[in-house]
């Protein structure tokens, strides 16, 4: 998926856990959209992630493209996702949603 956004001329970070992402967003650096698993390592899910992110005033306008092997479409929307694959998911179907929730 990174190789597909890189080659499609998104910058991409990646990380290990929701919890290093939440502390380089505190210290700062504001993406433009995060593609987020359900099932992550470290203590926080995504969902979780996702509901901290979309509930700061200063963070809620950060776009979140949920995703997952299960059909959780009704908990990434009660997170706030902006948007949800179910896996295996069309990289051609992602690069189109990004492309629509950037405005591009």
């Amino acid at each position: 998926v990174i190789e597909a956004y890189e080659m499609s001329g998104y910058k991409t970070k990646e990380f290990s856990n929701a919890g290093s992402l939440l502390e380089v967003i505190a210290n700062g650096e504001k993406p433009d959209l995060i593609l987020m698993d359900t099932d992550m390592p470290g203590n926080l899910s995504g969902f979780e992630a996702c509901e901290r992110i979309k509930k700061n005033e200063a963070l809620k306008e950060i776009k979140i493209i949920g995703m997952s092997g299960t059909d959780y479409k009704q908990k990434w929307t009660e997170a706030g996702a902006d948007a949800y694959f179910k896996k295996p998911l069309s990289l051609m179907d992602l690069l189109n949603k990004t492309k629509e929730l950037l405005g591009g």
